[in-house]
């Protein structure tokens, strides 16, 4: 056993939870201590294993420890991916190459505390769904029983009191598993456990929105509110049918209701650019861009998803895989995601601990382990995200609402779209598989109860983006995408479904499937919906090409199946055929369902008497929490304004090329308060809102296309619920039939309930939609001299006239055109003052409202600045509201004050270098985020770049890799380390085993050797660590160091940066530039500057949005100069990027570095 402890200076989860404690669960206690304990198989290596993997700069081994001291041991239960003990075990095994094991777990102490208070502490530390305290360390992960692959006796024999038994344990109803029967009786056999299993996961409401397709007979619309209203829309409703199928059949049901208006369009010939495939797992259109001067036709995707399940009951793995899993729907199409959006709702997070629901967390424990777990996938990933907003109602407590939104984007040419055919191959790429989310559909689709919460915790997972960027690199490679026929990420119901969908026809290997430990059976095997793996279709003539890019990227693969044409589903297990079921069968989705409906709407909706959101503060910024600016795509930062104080309407991201202005935006809808009172209205202004607010922005009225988000209590198959959501539908229906617009997809949630608590009706809307960089407006105003106005738009009762939208819009469009709109917004349903306060305060501008406008709500309205020189460029269209006054606002945050630092200004004559080649080289590890920015800047300048992936997944493939880093390095001119999290950032720092691997003897000398040779070391954020670390600035790793950020919080802003000296990479001392600053381990501590000073040049430091308890320094060089480390991302900044907030000032680095060569 290894005992590791942070030193408290550097301990940011022992100060974020002493706060907890104190402040929260209301605990008085002396002190807190946090220990780090590693468990060994084996007991030899130990030391040299901990002199690998801990760093003594800031906590050391505990000595003698016993064990006797603890107040509570918490470890994860056995299988649980936890990323810490993955790392440690593959860096042991894979990088040292030592044939041993461990297992983590956490100890805490606590001094002079009482037990009741200290059994109140465990109750908060140990959510034992997935975690237990501490008995002993068991090495063993179990071995499963076969049972589950023989067949059910007497199955077929059963009659409807047995079958009901049954249906205890799974999702299915009677109706279906009397389907079931039938079946297997025509069959001639009895089904086995797997088959059962499987396909209760096929025909889970998660996987096959049952719910949604349930058809719907009796509809009756009660008299009361809104009931004329419901009833005009559900006979418009019906008169599209008429429209969309003629003389044919089709049952009502909510899915068609979502989707019926895609079709009119469709039909109409207005909806021609969405792409037409049958394996896209996310919404897809055709658009051209310009690219370079050239017109190019792209795949611009998007989608939302949900972990509402997973998030209430272990947040942090919920809300991590709820990214991931949103990420590999638009990966699987091939796209490369560029921005996120996550929209969640919870109940009261300021709620006593005391007052929580029982056998429920504390909400604010939801919502806090709930953004962690979302902030490091994305992060670790390397997806920014451009906006996050959470919702807050009583009714969340029910069950958590987790959704996450994002885009991507791919050019057409690059991407195959073909139909399976018998013989072609399927290949399994990605992470090993567990028992971990066993069960996750169909625990998705349940209701929960008191007892049900106990039984869950095998289907909550948490996920491995570092594995999951892997594949998203291999998806971006053009020549790895044009091999793919088809593909399908895996998620609910694991490999049976994941590859079980790919083709009508298929036989699955399971004995081929990468595991994470031996012990599986065929059941796990085939269920277990462990993430991040992808399964992709290819020729067989392409088996080795691809198999040689997958292994480029250091993915695992495994040929696990092969397509034919029996048109069955057969899965092999240790030579047993353990599934074998007929294809049309599986599709079936079971036995029709029927319901009737019933609407009751409570109220109608006063738009001068709309309720304020059960929300905080609009400057209370969750999206610091982010990283918003990797992958420099980033138009718009989510709080615009020189204060950064104005939240932006949505989030606007650069297309994922070089040279390119068009942008993509998204923008949402939703109003929960108003659901509870009309659900038909909540939905019809949430379509309305999420549309205008992307037409604000810059977007053209007709290129927008939407999704839906719908999270409704559980039917329990009563007319009456079945009506809210119904009511709901037909007010989204309504909306887009107005605007000649449709959903092209969604996400149906249908259990937000618990006991009987109920989440609010919730119907999200996404509007997407792209624009050029030109005609983006952002939300803050912009002067203090400019005239306000608003969009003339004419009410129909509660509706919107929807002639009156269509012409307003159409105006507004045309202001776009001649760009003289220079800030925009919707109207907050709050009214016109609330609008006005949040677009004056980022850049602390007065403004003054006109009449009696103060309070004015209408769905669908904008209101806009302009130059009173324009005000004569104004139709009717427009009505004058307001002006904005030279008038300081009081902020709520104090400006940062400029660095106390005398400055010491250095000019230099640097003699011009000469670099051979011209040639970068960016090695990538595990964790790497950064690397495309980076080797972007250098290609901007005309560089030859080139990137290796450093292998990992054994010690042979390590060793290979360090000799082929050798020679690379060898022929490079400079090498540059990118940004990331690297793999083992967790257990050391930042920069993770990226610094072991440079510290490998070959690869040492050879850097040696490029800086004997006049080359050049780049460093970024955690790759400026590395540097230190290896000593190429000198002996200072002991005084300048990377640590966790204090109270262990992710940040993500942007500094203002100052040029002392002139440098290879800086040309002028006493300029200014700004950069933005990410991460959760890179606080930049600096201990002794003379000593510092004596080694290195300090470059330049940081005048402004420095992290907490953070050293000024920002760069420094080598005395040699040959040597430069940044703690900002210069790397991530450009022109026409982050355009909303103030910037001091672009780097210059990389092209003062191009200007310095010979």
């Amino acid at each position: 056993m290894l005992v590791y402890k942070k030193f408290d200076q550097y301990d940011g989860s022992k100060a974020y939870l002493e706060n907890e404690i104190r402040n929260f669960l209301k605990v008085d206690f002396e002190d807190l201590e946090i220990y780090h304990i590693y468990y060994f198989k084996h007991d030899r290596d130990k030391d040299r294993i901990a002199k690998e993997i801990f760093d003594f700069r800031t906590g050391a081994l505990v000595e003698n420890f016993s064990k006797d001291i603890l107040s509570v041991e918490v470890l994860d239960h056995r299988g649980q991916y936890n990323q810490i003990e993955d790392q440690t075990n593959r860096f042991i095994k894979n990088i040292l190459n030592i044939d041993n094991e461990i297992i983590y777990s956490l100890g805490y102490r606590l001094t002079k505390i009482d037990e009741d208070d200290l059994e109140k502490i465990k109750t908060y530390l140990i959510n034992d769904v997935v975690e237990e305290e501490f008995i002993e360390a068991n090495f063993d992960y179990g071995r499963s029983d076969l049972r589950e692959e023989e067949a059910i006796e007497g199955f077929n024999s059963l009659d409807k009191k047995g079958l009901e038994k049954m249906t205890k344990n799974l999702a299915m109803d009677l109706d279906d598993l009397m389907f079931l029967q039938d079946y297997f009786i025509a069959e001639g056999r009895e089904p086995n456990y797997i088959e059962v299993k499987m396909i209760d996961t096929y025909w889970s409401d998660h996987c096959r929105h049952t719910t949604f397709s349930t058809n719907l007979k009796d509809i009756k619309i009660e008299e009361g509110a809104n009931s004329d209203l419901i009833e005009d829309t559900f006979k418009t409703y019906k008169k599209v049918r008429e429209e969309v199928y003629g003389s044919k059949k089709k049952p009502i049901s909510l899915m068609d209701l979502a989707t019926i208006n895609m079709k009119k369009l469709v039909k109409e010939n207005k909806l021609t650019n969405i792409e037409k495939s049958s394996e896209v797992n996310a919404c897809s259109v055709e658009i051209d861009i310009e690219v370079d001067g050239r017109r190019e036709r792209w795949l611009h995707m998007f989608k939302n998803e949900t972990h509402n399940h997973p998030t209430e009951i272990e947040p942090y793995g919920g809300a991590h895989t709820c990214m991931g899993g949103a990420i590999r729907d638009p990966l699987s199409g091939r796209a490369k995601v560029f921005q996120s959006m996550r929209i969640s709702g919870a109940g009261n997070p300021l709620e006593a601990y005391e007052d929580r629901m029982e056998n429920k967390l504390a909400q604010r424990l939801i919502c806090q382990d709930a953004l962690a777990g979302f902030s490091d996938y994305a992060n670790q990933i390397g997806i920014p995200a451009g906006y996050a907003r959470e919702y807050y109602d009583d009714g969340f407590k029910a069950k958590r609402m987790e959704l996450g939104a994002l885009v991507a984007a791919s050019k057409k040419s690059d991407v195959t779209r073909l139909e399976p055919k018998p013989g072609d191959l399927i290949i399994l790429l990605g992470a090993r598989t567990g028992r971990d989310g066993l069960g996750a559909a169909v625990g998705s689709s349940s209701v929960q109860t008191k007892e049900s919460l106990k039984k869950v915790g095998a289907e909550v997972q948490r996920g491995n983006p570092y594995e999951e960027r892997k594949i998203m690199r291999l998806f971006d490679n053009p020549q790895a995408k044009k091999m793919i026929k088809k593909s399908n990420d895996f998620g609910a119901g694991g490999v049976s479904v994941a590859i079980g969908e790919l083709a009508d026809g298929l036989e699955i290997n399971l004995d081929k499937v990468f595991l994470k430990y031996e012990g599986l059976n065929g059941y796990e095997i085939a269920l277990s919906e462990s993430q991040e793996r992808m399964a992709v279709v290819i020729d067989p003539r392409d088996k080795d090409a691809f198999i040689e890019l997958a292994e480029d990227e250091n993915l695992l693969w495994s040929l696990v199946a092969t397509v034919n044409d029996s048109n069955r589903l057969i899965m092999k297990h240790k030579g047993r055929e353990i599934v074998n079921i007929k294809r049309d069968f599986l599709d079936s989705n079971g036995a029709k369902k029927f319901t009737d409906v019933l609407v009751k709407e409570v109220d109608t909706i006063d738009f001068e008497e709309i309720d304020r959101a059960y929300s905080y503060d609009p400057r209370s910024n969750l999206s610091k929490n982010f990283d918003s600016t990797n992958g420099s795509n980033t138009v718009l930062m989510e709080y615009g304004g020189r204060k950064k104080e104005t939240r932006q309407l949505g989030m606007a991201a650069k297309f994922p090329v070089r040279n390119t202005d068009a942008v993509s935006l998204m923008c949402h809808g939703y109003f929960p308060e108003i659901s509870r009172k009309s659900p038909f209205m909540a939905a019809y202004l949430a379509v309305y809102d999420a549309v205008t607010r992307t037409v604000a922005m810059g977007s053209k009225l007709d290129d927008i296309r939407l999704s839906l988000q719908e999270y409704f209590p559980t039917t329990k198959n009563d007319p009456e619920r079945f009506g809210t959501v119904f009511s709901a539908m037909l007010g989204a229906f309504r909306a887009m039939d107005e605007l000649d617009l449709a959903a092209i997809g969604g996400k149906d949630s249908m259990s937000g309930s618990f006991n009987d608590i109920d989440v609010p009706p919730s119907l999200v809307a996404f509007a997407v939609s792209h624009t050029r960089m030109d005609s983006l407006v952002s939300r803050e105003f912009k002067s203090k001299d400019s005239l306000v106005y608003m969009t003339n738009l004419r009410l129909d009762g509660q509706l919107v006239e929807k002639d009156s939208y269509k012409e307003t819009i159409k105006a507004y469009e045309n202001l776009l055109e001649e760009g003289i709109v220079k800030a925009a917004s919707t109207v907050k349903k709050e009214g016109l003052e609330e609008t006005f306060k949040e677009m004056a305060r980022g850049n602390e501008i007065g403004y003054k409202i006109y009449e009696n406008w103060d309070h004015a709500y209408c769905p669908g309205m904008i209101i806009f600045e302009i130059d009173r020189k324009d005000r004569d460029k104004l139709s009717s269209d427009f009505i004058l509201i307001g002006e904005t006054l030279d008038l300081n606002l009081d902020s709520i945050y104090k400006e940062d004050e400029d660095s106390t630092y005398e400055y010491k200004f250095v000019q230099r004559n640097l003699e011009k270098i000469k670099l051979v080649n011209k040639k970068v080289l960016i090695p990538i590890l595990e964790g790497t985020v950064g690397e495309e920015d980076l080797a972007n800047r250098f290609l901007d300048q005309g560089f030859k770049v080139e990137e290796f992936v450093i292998k990992t997944n054994s010690h042979k493939d390590y060793l290979k890799s360090l000799s082929e880093l050798e020679r690379k390095i060898s022929e490079t001119d400079v090498l540059a380390l990118a940004h990331g999290e690297y793999y083992g950032a967790a257990i050391k720092n930042v920069s993770g085993a990226l610094t072991k691997v440079l510290s490998e003897d070959r690869v040492y000398q050879a850097i040696e050797n490029l800086l004997a040779r006049k080359g050049f070391v780049f460093g970024l954020g955690a790759g400026f660590s590395s540097l230190i670390d290896l000593g190429l600035f000198g002996p200072i790793e002991d005084q300048l160091y990377f640590v966790e950020n204090t109270n262990k919080a992710y940040r993500s802003d942007f500094i203002d940066g100052l040029v002392l000296e002139e440098s290879y990479f800086t040309d002028e001392a006493n300029r200014y530039y700004s950069a933005p600053i990410s991460g959760k381990n890179i606080r930049l501590v600096a201990k002794d500057w003379e000593k510092l000073e004596e080694h290195v040049n300090i470059i330049s430091i940081k005048t402004k949005g420095n992290l907490e308890e953070s050293s000024i320094i920002d760069s420094i060089s080598s005395k040699n100069q040959q040597v430069f480390g940044s703690h900002s991302l210069i790397d991530r900044m450009g022109e026409g990027l982050y355009k909303n907030i103030d910037i001091k000032g672009q780097p210059r680095h990389f092209n003062i570095f191009m200007n310095k060569i010979k």
